[in-house]
């Protein structure tokens, strides 16, 4: 399989996966320290495993916040278009 692929399922998306790790990895290209042998991301230092966890937490926290900014945009949808049609129900009445 290969890591470089962008689309993984929820079932695919789990710390378990190899390719699902080398993905990440490859993605947010962390610095290696051989003095302190760990790895640099953000200004902190970080073990392999930890790392893989932290990029995973990144990986959702997108992706609850597209289904956030989604919602959103659904609801402000609705909103207007709501609007849309008191206000013309509104200027309809003087007719």
């Amino acid at each position: 399989m290969n890591a470089k692929r962008k689309n993984f399922t929820r079932r695919e998306r789990r710390l378990v996966n190899l390719d699902y790790k080398k993905y990440l990895y490859e993605k947010y290209k962390p610095t290696f320290s051989s003095a302190s042998l760990s790895f640099g991301f953000g200004g902190k230092e970080y073990q392999l495993d930890a790392l893989i966890a932290e990029f995973h937490r990144i990986e959702q926290e997108k992706i609850y916040l597209d289904y956030y900014v989604t919602a959103l945009f659904i609801l402000l949808l609705c909103l207007g278009y709501w609007g849309v049609v008191v206000l013309d129900a509104y200027m309809q009445s003087f007719k």
